[in-house]
């Protein structure tokens, strides 16, 4: 019999990675809790668009080429 163990903390942990990091930075002086929630809400933001890009290149590709020209 194997004993079931309970993963679930492991996801929280890799999706508030960019706030633990900005936290450690917080910790040692060099960043404020604004910077903080900043950039790791800007992380995400990234991450979603790298995302959108490998899923459908051609769209986003499409897409800045419209937004620049606006």
């Amino acid at each position: 019999m194997e004993k079931e163990t309970d993963i679930h903390w492991i996801s929280w942990v890799i999706a508030l990675l960019p706030y633990e990091i900005g936290l450690l930075f917080m910790l040692f002086g060099s960043a404020t809790l604004i910077q903080v929630v900043f950039f790791g809400t800007f992380s995400y933001l990234v991450i979603l668009g790298v995302i959108a890009f490998f899923r459908n290149p051609k769209d986003v590709i499409l897409l800045l080429i419209i937004g620049s020209k606006l």
